[in-house]
């Protein structure tokens, strides 16, 4: 099937489209287009077929994915590793951290966002009613 053009219609059509090239039909397969009973005209029997009952056309337009697999016994070093002796994390802790207001954020703040924090509190100070 080197450049083999594909006209194709569904069952209850009579009239056919095409002619599409192989890389067309595997697009409108994927766009939902083309199924399985979606025929196809086959030249060489002078018939009209059904994509699924053609195991050559139906692997090219509708390949066989590989099925996923997970390894239970896969051991993955993680690097989170809990200590006993850290303490539980807050959402207040959390948001400071975010914030850059503690121990091992503070030199990490980005200025620009607390000048931009600093001049909306003052435009909606400015602008609200007293």
């Amino acid at each position: 099937m080197a450049t083999q053009e594909f006209y194709i219609r569904s069952a209850s059509e009579t009239e056919a489209r095409g002619p599409f090239n192989l890389e067309q039909v595997i697009s409108l397969a994927e766009a939902g287009q083309v199924t399985l009973e979606t025929l196809y005209y086959d030249a060489a029997h002078e018939q009209w077929v059904a994509i699924g009952e053609n195991a050559e056309v139906k692997a090219q337009v509708f390949p066989e994915k590989k099925k996923f697999t997970l390894n239970k016994d896969l051991k993955i070093a993680s690097l989170n590793k809990e200590k006993d002796s850290d303490a539980p994390i807050s959402v207040n802790d959390m948001l400071a951290a975010a914030e850059g207001k503690t121990a091992d954020t503070k030199d990490k703040a980005d200025p620009a966002i607390a000048m931009a924090r600093s001049a909306k509190i003052g435009m909606g100070r400015r602008f609200s009613p007293c």
